[in-house]
Parts: structure tokens; C-alpha cells; sequence
């Protein structure tokens, strides 16, 4: 594209919002994209009644969409000569998947099957419109309201996707479930002999768990034709009552706060640096950061790192980073140590070490553990994730306010 496609995601929503009552525009725009690009219906229609944001679309699926509802003048404003040439002659390629199907699988139950599946075999069933995102049993749709129009709209978490994708492509990634649910109406068996599951036909899987993880993978392989990745496949055949059920029962698996989440990761800069300061022997707090029962939380230590000093760091500059700030953080800890050596064994509460990192970053404050001591410890001042300077610079007020606190 010529122009950032942001643009032209804003202007095809916008129109998309201001005919959404019109429904022979609606069906004329669905019908030209089938009948001059073979695009499915279903797939035009979901972006057209917005149940799937442009955003998510594929280029050709976006030039498409440029076509039937603007004609020339927006095509060339926003593609290339080249990719107008090529999309122009370009039709919906939709891959013909021969049934029957058959999944090496063991039978857990008569509604549930565990085998395996690569993310090859799974980007063929999506080729082929087998898969399907089932919005009355799933959870994850989002109200929208806009005027007197509201709508609801499959919800994607793009930071989720992202850091999916990221992790795939570092093969980092660990294999985890697709869930798929058969409809009633399929026409299927289980070979017990041959231990596979045989489908001999069905319309559409509806994806039940693995959302994110399907779109990441569609994604990649976008990009990347030659990418595949296996990974284990629960395929059920659920009503939307018990698949509502499922999806309720995996989502009460027990959750962990994100800063506790984020200190799993191993890859993380401001982790590594934790992990480092903690196993330098001749660090003075050497084996006293833990996740557990340290006298610095390391999770609160690497969030906070993440918030204060890595927010402006780039991914090519995180290896000098790590050495750098380790360094620099292990003495400036060693130097506040000897001046208050209690803190040697006392527990570091979440504002004080939030208090001692920003120190580091900003400046020094006066007197800083008798402010410290003075602040009401049920006064919140922990920094949010999207924290700006001015929220720090704030903080940082807050924190020398001792006389009315």
C-alpha cells in the first residue's frame, strides 16, 4: 500500500457505520465482492455489518472491500500500481478440502476426541471456511454503541495476537489445545480400530478455545507459507448449552494477576535483569529477590523496571541494557543499603521499591526512607502500565506530600 492502511480502516468503518440501516446497499456491496472477486459472503458480510473489525482483514480482502464501496479514485489512493494490477485480476482463492476427514485421535468420551493437528492442516481448514466463530456460545464479544446503533463485535485482543505471534516466531511458543466443536448435523464416526475420528462431512467447525492462537497462526502464515507448528486437538461435539459450559469451565481455570504473569516470562528484559541482580554473588540482596518469599518481590521488581526505565528502550538495545542496568542498579541498591542497613533484611513493600527505582531513574529524593516512612501506607501510588512522565513527575510530588498524608 502507498498509504498507512489505518487511514483507510477509519474511513470504511465510518462508512460502513453510516449505512448500516441500509440493506440493499449492504447486499449490493456483498454481491459485488462475490460475484467480481469470489470473496465469500460470509466473510464480506462480517466485515461490512462490522462483526469483524477491517482491522483484521488481509490486504486483498481490504482492496476488495475498497472496490465495491468506493470504486477508482480510493483504490489509487491508498495501493500501489502493482498491487491494483494484480488484485484487479486476483480472485478469492477458497482450497477444496476432500472428505472424508480423518484425525488419528484417542476417544476420550462419545462427544470427545484428543489427537494432534500442525498449524498447516489447521490454515487448510480455515481456507476452506471450515472454521467458524460460533458468537452465541462464545464470551468474548464486545458491545458496541455508537448513536442509535449498537452492535456487538468479535473481541480481539491485538496485544494478546501480537505477543502470540512474537513467540511463534521465536519458537518459544509451548504446543497448547485447539478446541473445535462439531455441529449436529455433521455426519461422522469413531474407527475404533484405526483409532481415528472419521468425518464425512459437515459444514463448518465452530472454534470453541485457541481463538488468538488460530488468528496468530493466520497471520504468520500470511507471511510465512512454509511455517507450520503441531500442536494437540480436542475436537467435541457439544450443545450451545454445554459448549457455553466449556468455555465458562476454562475460563474459571485459576488466573494469576498480570505482574505476576508477566514474571513467568523468561524472555522479558526487566526478568532477565531481576534473575541477574538475584544470582550475583556479590550482590549484597544475593538469593533475597523471589517471587515468593524474597524481601523484594521480583515480580514488582521487574514491572516496576519495565514502567520506569525500559520504556523507551528498543528491542536491538535490550542486550546492552541488561548489562548496563543490572550494574548500575545492583550498586545504586548497595549504596542505599549502607546508608539504611535494615533494609538489608526488612521487607521492601511495593512503594518503597517503586520509590528506590524511581529514584535511580529521576533523581534523588531528601531524606528518602524518612518520606518514605511518613506516607500512608493505605494511599495508592502504584503506577498503571500506560504511565506517562507527567504521571510519574506526579508520583514523584506525591511521594514528598508526608504533612497531610
Amino acid at each position: 500500500m502507498i498509504k498507512s492502511r489505518v487511514a483507510l480502516e477509519r474511513e470504511l468503518t465510518d462508512t460502513f457505520f453510516a449505512e448500516a440501516s441500509n440493506k440493499n446497499m449492504i447486499r449490493s456491496w456483498i454481491f459485488d465482492a462475490a460475484n467480481t472477486y469470489g470473496m465469500p459472503e460470509k466473510i464480506s458480510s462480517d466485515y461490512i455489518t462490522l462483526r469483524r473489525t477491517v482491522a483484521n482483514a488481509n490486504v486483498f480482502a481490504l482492496f476488495i472491500l475498497t472496490d465495491v464501496v468506493y470504486g477508482p479514485l480510493k483504490i489509487q489512493k491508498y495501493f500501489s500500481e502493482q498491487e491494483i494490477e494484480s488484485f484487479h485480476k486476483s480472485k478469492w482463492y477458497i482450497e477444496k478440502i476432500e472428505f472424508p476427514i480423518r484425525y488419528d485421535m484417542t476417544k476420550i468420551t462419545d462427544e470427545q476426541y484428543i489427537g494432534r493437528i500442525s498449524a498447516k492442516e489447521l490454515m487448510l481448514l480455515g481456507d476452506a471456511q471450515l472454521i467458524n466463530y460460533n458468537e452465541k456460545a462464545q464470551r468474548t464479544m464486545k458491545h458496541i454503541v455508537k448513536g442509535e446503533m449498537e452492535f456487538f463485535q468479535i473481541a480481539l485482543n491485538k496485544n494478546a495476537v501480537n505477543a502470540i505471534m512474537e513467540s511463534f516466531e521465536r519458537d518459544l511458543y509451548i504446543p497448547n489445545t485447539i478446541t473445535l466443536n462439531i455441529p449436529d448435523d455433521a455426519d461422522f464416526y469413531y474407527d475404533v480400530k484405526k483409532k481415528q475420528l472419521v468425518i464425512k462431512s459437515l459444514k463448518c467447525f465452530d472454534i470453541l478455545d485457541g481463538y488468538h492462537r488460530y488468528i496468530a497462526l493466520s497471520k504468520i502464515h500470511a507471511m510465512k507459507k512454509d511455517f507450520d507448528y503441531e500442536m494437540e486437538l480436542r475436537i467435541v461435539q457439544f450443545s450451545e448449552s454445554k459448549a457455553k459450559r466449556f468455555i465458562w469451565q476454562e475460563d474459571q481455570k485459576t488466573k494469576m494477576r498480570k505482574v505476576d504473569s508477566d514474571s513467568m516470562d523468561s524472555t522479558k528484559i526487566s526478568n532477565k535483569i531481576v534473575e541477574r541482580m538475584n544470582s550475583d554473588g556479590s550482590f549484597v540482596l544475593a538469593g533475597k529477590i523471589s517471587r515468593n518469599n524474597g524481601i523484594i518481590n521480583a515480580a514488582y521488581l521487574a514491572n516496576i523496571i519495565d514502567m520506569l526505565v525500559l520504556r523507551d528502550i528498543k528491542k536491538s538495545e535490550e542486550l546492552i541494557a541488561m548489562i548496563k542496568l543490572t550494574k548500575e542498579l545492583i550498586l545504586y541498591i548497595e549504596d542505599l543499603v549502607g546508608k539504611y542497613p535494615e533494609y538489608l533484611s526488612k521487607e521492601w513493600s511495593k512503594k518503597f521499591l517503586y520509590t528506590v527505582v524511581y529514584e535511580y531513574t529521576f533523581g534523588s529524593l531528601d531524606t528518602l526512607v524518612i518520606d518514605y516512612e511518613k506516607i500512608n501506607e493505605d494511599s495508592s501510588i502504584y503506577a498503571s502500565t500506560k504511565l506517562t512522565k507527567a504521571d510519574i513527575t506526579r508520583t514523584h510530588k506525591l511521594l514528598k506530600r508526608t504533612e497531610s498524608l
